[in-house]
């Protein structure tokens, strides 16, 4: 977007600055709805503890500001290592029974607000043959992963793969609004749209339907799991 293209190179000059984007304005770990220029820092520091050129700016351009702490990054990690704590995504990760897989990224519950670690259903739970509590690796088996020293996750819960000569599941029941988009996948359609109409394109991204969601999503499959580093 415009504001992070004519500010990205003055707000990386500054000390503690390692990136900069675009995402949703948080406050108090609420997402907010209005696009923030977002700041990514190696420390996350009071503001008494700095100098007057290192202070973000509340505003650029009109834009909001938002700062996130991510530590230090590394260009050209190799995904196979052992990383502690636990916060790239794209590394190596696995049930104890896989070979490896990808780890995809860090979610909080919404329910719990409980940080977990995001998978796909073959990764962390086993194609299905996996239990509730299971040890989850990093890296996985095959980037020489072992028990109990890479143990850095238990499985939590997964949703189960349905595979193409399997019968539906019944349609879930009780409450709240089921079927619906994540908030994730609707705050990715909502930032791409945004800078889809900053850029002047006509190309707008829209969410499948209810009926699709559940499709993908069953035939997909995926894994969450608790890990007590996070």
């Amino acid at each position: 977007m415009q504001a992070q293209s004519e500010f990205e190179s003055r707000l990386l000059a500054k000390p503690n600055v390692v990136g900069v984007g675009v995402g949703f304005k948080e406050e108090k770990g609420e997402t907010q709805g209005d696009l923030a220029l977002v700041v990514l820092v190696e420390q996350k520091k009071p503001l008494a503890a700095l100098e007057p050129h290192e202070v973000i700016p509340p505003e650029v351009d009109g834009m909001r500001t938002d700062v996130y702490e991510v530590g230090q990054l590394r260009a050209q990690q190799t995904p196979r290592e052992r990383f502690r704590p636990l916060i790239p995504g794209g590394v190596s990760i696995g049930h104890y029974k896989v070979t490896a897989g990808t780890f995809g990224a860090l979610v909080k519950d919404r329910t719990t607000g409980e940080v977990l670690v995001l998978s796909y259903n073959h990764v962390l739970a086993y194609n299905n043959e996996a239990q509730v509590g299971d040890n989850i690796l990093q890296p996985g088996a095959m980037d020489g992963g072992v028990a109990p020293a890479d143990v850095v996750a238990k499985l939590e819960r997964f949703i189960k793969l349905r595979f193409l000569d399997e019968p539906p599941d019944a349609p879930p029941t009780g409450g709240g609004a089921p079927n619906q988009p994540c908030d994730v996948v609707t705050a990715v359609a909502a930032i791409a749209n945004a800078i889809a109409a900053a850029i002047g394109s006509n190309r707008r991204l829209t969410i499948a339907s209810a009926a699709v969601y559940d499709a993908a999503r069953e035939l997909a499959g995926g894994g969450i799991a608790d890990s007590p580093q996070l």
